[in-house]
C-alpha cells in the first residue's frame, strides 16, 4: 500500500470515528434536551473543517467499505465502516498507536473523544449536552465511563497507558475529582492520529540530528567489523523488552560517531545526539524528558547518541537513571570501561583505522 493510499484510508477512519462519536453523544443526551437544541448542533457541514471530502474510489489493496443498508441502525453501520477500515495493512494510525503504546479499546475511545475536540466543532457542545451541564463543554472520565461500553477504571491510574505516556492533558483545578476534570489530547498525538509523524517539539531544542554517511560508502575493514558486530547483536535482541545500551569505548570521537551513524543507517533509524549536560536535572523536567523520549522512540524510528566526556558524578548518576528507563537504541560515547552506564549493555572498543588502512585511504583519495 502506498503512503498516499494509507493517508486516505487513515483520514476515512478518522472521519468515521468522529461520526461515531457524534452519534454516541447525541444518543446519550438526556431527554430534557429539546429537539430545537439538538438541531442547532447539526448545522455544521460534516464535510467541512479539517476533513475535506476526497475521492472514494477504492484502492486495489484496500479493504472495501460496506454499502449502507436500508433501515440499518446508523451507529452500527458507522461502527462497521470503522471495523472494515481497521482491517487494512498497515492499519490506521490509531491502531498503530494502540499497538506500540499498549492502549486498550477503551483507552482508544477516550483518546479519540479528546482528540475530537480539536477536530470537530460540534463535540464541545455535544459533551456539554450529554453531561446536562453547559459549563462542561469538554470530555471527562465520568462521561467516558458512561458513554462507552466496557469501561476500565484502571485508565485513571497514572501508571496506565493514557496517563503514563502523557497522551492526555488533564485540567484538574482545586479539589475537583479526577473523574470530572476536563480532558484534552496532547497536540503531538492529535497530529499522529492525522497521519503526521514528527519529533515532539518539546524535545527538538535539546537534540541535534546527526548527519549519516551513505551506507554504500565503504568503511575500513576494522571499523566495518565493529559495525557488523553491533548490528548483529541488536538484531539478536529484537523482540526483547529492553534493548542494550551500546557503549562505544575509545578516544577517537570521530570514528565512534561514524560507526554509530552507519549502524543507524543500516537499521533505518534517525540518529539524534545530545550532550549529557543538556539532559534536564530537575526532577519534574527530567521525568518529562525521559517519558517523552521513551514515547518518541516507539512512535518514530529513533536512536540516541549521548556524549559523556567530562561528566561529573552527579551527571553520571543521572545518565544511569535515564538509561535504565530507556527502551530505545542508545549509543554512549565514553573513554574507558571504568564508567558503567547500565546493567544491560554491549561494550565495544572503537579505534582509528590501522596504519595500513589509513595508507590505503590516502592512496584512494590521491
Amino acid at each position: 500500500m502506498s503512503e498516499q493510499d494509507w493517508m486516505e484510508i487513515n483520514q476515512q477512519h478518522l472521519a468515521a470515528t468522529l461520526n461515531w462519536l457524534r452519534l454516541k453523544l447525541k444518543l446519550f443526551i438526556p431527554p430534557s434536551q429539546t429537539q430545537a437544541e439538538l438541531s442547532q448542533q447539526e448545522t455544521a457541514d460534516e464535510s467541512g473543517g479539517w476533513f475535506k471530502r476526497r475521492s472514494t474510489k477504492p484502492k486495489d489493496n484496500a479493504k472495501q467499505l460496506p454499502p449502507p443498508q436500508p433501515g440499518a441502525n446508523e451507529l452500527e453501520h458507522v461502527a462497521g465502516v470503522i471495523e472494515t477500515l481497521e482491517q487494512n495493512d498497515p492499519p490506521p494510525a490509531l491502531l498503530i498507536l494502540a499497538k506500540r503504546l499498549g492502549l486498550s479499546r477503551f483507552d482508544q475511545q477516550v483518546l479519540s473523544l479528546c482528540a475530537a475536540m480539536e477536530l470537530d466543532t460540534q463535540i464541545a457542545t455535544l459533551c456539554a449536552q450529554a453531561q446536562d451541564n453547559p459549563n462542561k463543554p469538554y470530555p471527562t472520565f465520568a462521561l467516558a465511563f458512561a458513554l462507552f461500553d466496557d469501561p476500565d477504571w484502571n485508565a485513571l491510574s497514572p501508571h496506565a497507558a493514557l496517563r503514563h505516556w502523557r497522551l492526555l492533558e488533564i485540567n484538574q483545578p482545586g479539589t475537583q475529582p479526577l473523574t470530572g476534570a476536563a480532558l484534552g489530547a496532547d497536540e503531538r498525538i492529535v497530529n499522529y492520529l492525522k497521519g503526521i509523524n514528527y519529533l515532539d517539539d518539546r524535545l527538538t531544542p535539546l537534540l541535534d540530528p546527526m548527519d549519516i554517511e551513505k551506507v554504500d560508502e565503504a568503511l575500513p575493514p576494522s571499523q566495518q567489523q565493529a559495525v557488523d558486530s553491533i548490528v548483529e547483536h541488536l538484531k539478536n535482541q529484537n523482540g526483547m523488552r529492553k534493548m542494550p545500551v551500546i557503549e562505544l569505548l575509545g578516544h577517537d570521537a570521530a570514528s565512534k560517531r561514524q560507526i554509530a551513524g552507519r549502524v543507524a543507517a543500516l537499521l533505518n533509524l534517525n540518529l539524534q545526539t545530545i550532550d549529557l549536560k543538556t539532559i534536564p536535572g530537575q526532577t519534574g523536567d527530567f521525568e518529562t524528558f525521559t517519558r517523552l523520549w521513551e514515547r518518541e522512540s516507539m512512535l518514530l524510528p529513533l536512536a540516541l547518541y549521548i556524549e559523556v566526556d567530562g561528566a561529573t558524578d552527579t551527571e553520571k548518576t543521572q545518565l544511569k537513571r535515564f538509561l535504565e528507563r530507556s527502551n530505545g537504541i542508545v549509543f554512549v560515547e565514553i573513554a574507558d570501561a571504568k564508567t558503567r552506564t547500565a546493567h544491560n549493555q554491549f561494550t565495544i572498543e572503537i579505534n582509528k583505522p590501522t596504519p595500513e588502512e589509513q595508507q590505503q585511504l590516502w592512496t584512494q583519495a590521491l
